[in-house]
């Protein structure tokens, strides 16, 4: 039983080695947060979280990309990427802009 929840957990991905990928190979392009993209055609992070589900990020990774670089991630990276990616913040914290 223990072993089925351990595999379950490494399959969802880690969020903070997905984080560590992203900065390696994604930052040039994408926010990896709300802010724009330094790439103006390339969303952010943010965005992709609420277009697309997990399973969708993570076929998207695997398959040819277009635009994007060709990326060797191993299957592990791109667990970790979509587990980061579905842990974005989308929604700016509450509080008044420029308070102090």
């Amino acid at each position: 039983m223990l072993l089925a929840m351990g595999s379950e957990a490494q399959a969802r991905g880690d969020k903070l080695g997905g984080k560590f990928t992203a900065q390696r190979w994604c930052t040039p392009c994408h926010s990896l947060g709300r802010d724009p993209s330094p790439n103006a055609s390339a969303p952010t992070f943010a965005t992709i979280k609420t277009k697309r589900t997990r399973n969708q990020i993570k076929a998207f990774l695997f398959a040819p990309h277009g635009q994007m670089p060709p990326l060797e991630l191993s299957r592990r990276q791109i667990e970790d990427l979509a587990a980061f990616i579905k842990s974005v913040k989308t929604k700016a914290p509450p509080g008044k802009s420029g308070e102090i």
